[in-house]
Parts: structure tokens; C-alpha cells; sequence
């Protein structure tokens, strides 16, 4: 059985400490599970925990995406 809470913890921690992108629970705004901003992550307070991190980890794949090159960042507010 996978214990995502603990798979949660450990990436949000390794998230912060090592590439210092602040991730937040808070309310996002609706139909989003969760919101990017290039700077920090916040995850909808009303996820499960499996969901939670899946969108952990995609938003941060696509913090690394806006900060790695200017064409992809474009690409990203574009569409």
C-alpha cells in the first residue's frame, strides 16, 4: 500500500529545501486543483491525498519548465 501522505511530505520538503519553492494547502480557485505562479505552489485544501501529489509534482515540472526557458514560459501564459 502506498502511504502518499508520506510521498507527499517528503517531495514537498525536497521542493522546498533544495530549489527554495514555497508549497502551500489553500483554496484555489475553481475548477483548479492547484495553481502555479513560477515562485510558489499552492494545492486545493479539498484534494486527496493521491491527487494532491500528482499535482505537486506536475506544477512543479512546470515551474522548473517556466524557469529553465523563456519560449516555454511564453508557451505556458499563451495558452
Amino acid at each position: 500500500m502506498t502511504d502518499f501522505q508520506e510521498a507527499f511530505n517528503r517531495v514537498e520538503l525536497h521542493v522546498e529545501t533544495r530549489y527554495g519553492i514555497p508549497v502551500s494547502i489553500s483554496d484555489v480557485l475553481d475548477p483548479n486543483t492547484g495553481d502555479f505562479d513560477g515562485c510558489s505552489i499552492k494545492i486545493d485544501y479539498d484534494q486527496d491525498l493521491e491527487v494532491a501529489l500528482f499535482v505537486l509534482i506536475h506544477l512543479f515540472g512546470h515551474t522548473v519548465q517556466w524557469n529553465v526557458s523563456e519560449e516555454y514560459r511564453k508557451l505556458g501564459i499563451d495558452t
